[in-house]
């Protein structure tokens, strides 16, 4: 921007001292090569030329007052370079010296004040540009910055009929180095890292800061793709390495994805490629580094279909919801349903749980729908559940984020609220990955629904984190053994003997056990031997919807 006003202000000044030196050509004398020395200075593209141009214009007005007075008769312009400023004198110049003298100090002066005026200028714009291409934290370039030298290497790269790699790395288990010691701690760490980046970068490495725990590495020279997974293998060695800082050691590890020019042409493919070959290297567990290939962007488009589906299904109350029976299993008495929530595609295929629930996880719809699904279940069976000799319990899952967010327990009060249902005979379900974070935040509202008469399940028991310890801590009221046990009860001793100690576990606790997936009679008949309390399968029954939920009431 400065660059344009000063091409503006020295065209003005061209045409204003070019025209004022040859009207006034008898004052001045040697037009021409005046003319050319003026030229010269004014195509000059520094702070220094437009000092010149306006040296010129106050000189020449200096010039004509002087004359007018008669104190000037003639003269021409010297220019003379001073520490790399351009200063303009005037010989033959008096008829008595004093006005020369005044003429010469006051434009010094001017030009002088004027060159402070523009370095300073230069300086704030040199600080402006830093600042809107750099990342203020790390130092290092941050999103303009990259987009400008991707969309030069990518010409140069082409130019030169050579390759190029795109790195999208996210750094891992972040987010509890923030929570747990502080954001000043965790911006410590980040730097320390970059610090460590720096220091095995090559040459032409091109490494940059994108939002939050991201960066993007360019690596343009490798002679083959194991040679690139060595050189990056190095980045990940180094953000593995323990970090001590303030007494305080942090292990990190991350997530890189691998894009390559020319395979992919522009830049903006090049960044998304690597970002989706970053998070299905975050997925797929161990391999930690991963380089494009096109099923990945069927696999992104897929995810995207599904995420459509599901804000459509939220807008237009298009989900389905079914309700599996869970009965006593020595008397078959029912104890309540599960609610299971279902969708379908846009060609009314259903659509697995498995596949929307991670995605409405991921994309942040998965509070929104447990909001439905609490409110549509519990407004179905509100007119059903009202008297108090009523034990049927309606129990609906509840996603381990949802119960970490502070809207939760009002979440709950207000479903309970607006449709009348008894707190006592509502369950929530919760899955052990509620722990990971904290037992003692996990622990907080689920006390606190408690406290409201509300029951608490813990789901696929047995399959997670859990200890005796950490199950002694949690205010639950039932254990669920996971199908994938069940399965195998009566197939090895070691399957049988597993849950037998779940059941015993429980009821040491003083809590209930009910098994999913029970679906034959001599699963049932092992499961009564170990004294569990309830099963839930095809056995007793299929999932169903509410009409024939709701004829199974007592």
């Amino acid at each position: 921007m400065l660059k344009k006003r000063i091409r503006i202000f020295k065209f003005v000044f061209y045409i204003v001292v070019l025209g004022t030196t040859m009207y006034y050509n008898s004052a001045i004398g040697n037009i021409d090569g005046n003319i050319a020395l003026i030229h010269n200075q004014i195509s000059s593209n520094s702070v220094n030329g437009i000092i010149t141009c306006i040296q010129i214009f106050i000189t020449v007005c200096l010039v004509i007052e002087y004359r007018g007075k008669g104190f000037l008769a003639s003269g021409c312009f010297i220019f003379i370079n001073i520490a790399g400023i351009t200063f303009v004198m005037i010989t033959r110049s008096a008829l008595t010296p004093l006005p020369g003298i005044v003429m010469y100090l006051t434009g010094f002066f001017i030009v002088f004040i004027l060159n402070k005026y523009l370095e300073k200028i230069d300086t704030n714009e040199i600080i402006m540009h830093e600042y809107a291409y750099t990342n203020t934290l790390t130092g290092l370039p941050n999103d303009h910055a990259l987009d400008e030298y991707l969309e030069e290497l990518i010409e140069s790269k082409r130019e030169q009929n050579t390759g190029f790699a795109v790195i999208n790395i996210e750094i891992g288990n972040f987010d509890s180095v923030n929570d747990t010691i502080g954001y000043v701690f965790g911006n410590n760490v980040i730097c320390e890292i970059v610090k460590r980046w720096n220091s095995i970068t090559a040459p032409n490495d091109y490494l940059a800061k994108k939002d939050g725990i991201k960066f993007v590495l360019l690596v343009a020279d490798f002679l083959s793709r194991k040679e690139l997974l060595q050189h990056i293998e190095q980045f990940a060695d180094a953000l593995k390495k323990k970090i001590t800082l303030e007494g305080q050691d942090v292990y990190l590890s991350g997530d890189f994805g691998i894009a390559i020019f020319p395979e992919i042409t522009n830049s903006k493919d090049l960044l998304q490629c690597s970002d989706i070959a970053r998070r299905h290297a975050k997925q797929s567990g161990n391999t930690k580094i991963c380089i494009f290939e096109n099923s990945m962007r069927k696999n992104v488009e897929d995810d995207l279909a599904i995420d459509s589906l599901i804000r459509l299904a939220l807008e237009t109350d298009a989900f389905q919801l079914l309700f599996q029976p869970q009965f006593n299993s020595t008397n078959k008495k029912l104890r309540g349903f599960e609610t299971l929530l279902r969708m379908k595609d846009s060609n009314g295929a259903p659509v697995s749980p498995a596949v929307f629930i991670p995605i409405a996880e991921k994309n942040g719809h998965i509070i929104e729908i447990d909001r439905w699904v609490l409110k549509h279940a519990l407004m179905k069976f509100a007119p059903s559940i009202t008297e108090d000799s009523c034990e049927t319990i309606i129990s609906v899952n509840i996603s381990a984020l949802h119960i970490q967010e502070v809207c939760f327990i009002d979440d709950i009060r207000q479903a309970l609220n607006e449709t009348g249902f008894p707190p006592q005979n509502l369950e929530i379900e919760i899955t052990e990955s509620v722990m990971l974070s904290s037992v003692s935040d996990a622990t907080k509202p689920l006390k606190t629904l408690k406290d409201m008469g509300i029951k608490i399940a813990l789901d696929d028991f047995g399959t997670g984190y859990t200890s005796l310890n950490y199950l002694r801590r949690l205010p639950v009221n039932l254990l669920k053994i996971d199908k994938s046990f069940v399965d195998e009860i009566n197939d090895t001793v070691q399957g049988k003997e597993y849950i037998a100690a779940i059941i015993s576990m429980g009821h040491l606790l003083h809590l209930s056990v009910i098994s999913e997936g029970v679906e034959n009679n001599s699963q049932l008949e092992t499961l009564k031997d170990l004294n569990c309390d309830y099963i839930q399968g095809y056995l007793w029954g299929r999932p169903m919807d509410f009409d024939s939920a709701v004829r199974l009431l007592p």
